[in-house]
């Protein structure tokens, strides 16, 4: 039994963000309950155990199992990790097998959820018991043949905010880190993604970063979640992307490369609402109408900083052309 060191739980621990959650977590303080199939091999629980004093592996895979062994062997339970992780291949709609959605539920979705129905009663003991779910921000940019992972992951990260409501009155709190392109061999094994120049291309030109986060940076923000005091921070799905996705810049084009405007593409003709008529023009709102063209410039330089493609009129007000709309 710990003497004084709060106890935390990692399920999966040997895949996806488990290695850094274990090692930050460690790190912090903690004494940690490490939990993953793979530990019924002993060569595997040894050499993920080695030199780790406070580290205890698991290996069952029942929720109600794994947290009875916790509280027989510790009496109590800080922060349980969810780190939850399932393959995931293309799967088109013509060809997909339901039953593929449905795995995606129990290990995503069901999973979790279990977990944490398990361990209230010693998150509740504790008072101030932390949950923090390993999910995905994979739904901000579909991919073809994504269905059933980007279904479940939304399902998950819809799961940790309505556990955070139903949770809060028992100070309980509940958030989730949110990665993509983090290193692992779960999803972004180093054989491509690093020994590979197309993978370090897909990379490079995914995320502004750079490059794969490291299992130590997750690590940090997974222990920054288990180990936090406030109450107030509860229901955050904290995106951990190196700032993907993003979009690329607009082509740079010179004055040259750029045909002359057709004046008609400039009228705004939407019929009589407002103060405009039918056939009368569309002002860019503080485009300056009606200043003298000392007030802005010259109206040709205004329109092209408001987002160019337009054209001046002979006040020098700019005319936005309905192409940018």
């Amino acid at each position: 039994m710990s003497v004084n060191r709060p106890v935390a739980l990692v399920t999966n621990a040997m895949g996806f963000a488990g290695p850094g959650a274990v090692a930050g977590l460690l790190a912090t303080g903690y004494r940690v309950f490490a939990q993953d199939p793979a530990f019924s091999e002993s060569t595997a629980r040894e050499r993920f155990c080695a030199g780790r004093d406070n580290l205890l592996p698991i290996e069952c895979t029942d929720p109600r199992e794994i947290i009875s062994d916790i509280s027989a062997r510790e009496g109590r339970l800080d922060a349980v990790v969810s780190n939850d992780h399932f393959p995931a291949p293309g799967n088109l709609p013509e060809d997909a097998d339901t039953e593929s959605l449905q795995a995606n539920y129990r290990f995503l979705v069901e999973a979790p959820f279990r977990l944490v129905q398990a361990a209230l009663p010693l998150l509740r003991d504790a008072q101030s018991g932390n949950v923090v779910m390993i999910t995905s921000n994979r739904t901000r940019l579909p991919l073809s043949g994504a269905a059933f992972p980007d279904a479940a992951r939304a399902a998950a990260n819809a799961l940790v905010r309505s556990l955070a409501v139903d949770l809060a009155g028992d100070g309980i709190v509940v958030n989730a880190v949110a990665p993509n392109f983090l290193y692992s061999e779960t999803y972004y094994p180093k054989a491509v993604f690093e020994h590979t120049e197309a993978g370090r291309a897909h990379v490079r030109h995914s995320v502004p970063v750079g490059r794969l986060a490291g299992q130590d940076e997750i690590g940090e923000v997974i222990a920054f979640l288990a180990s936090v005091k406030t109450r107030f921070l509860t229901g955050a799905v904290i995106d951990f992307s190196g700032g993907w996705p993003f979009g690329a810049s607009r082509p740079e084009v010179s004055d040259s490369d750029v045909p002359p405007a057709d004046p008609k593409s400039d009228i705004d003709v939407i019929g009589n609402h407002g103060e405009r008529g039918i056939g009368q023009p569309y002002v860019e709102p503080n485009s300056g109408m009606g200043l003298p063209k000392s007030a802005h410039g010259s109206g040709e330089r205004f329109g092209r900083e408001a987002g160019g493609g337009g054209q001046p009129d002979q006040s020098g007000s700019f005319l936005k052309s309905q192409s940018l709309v």
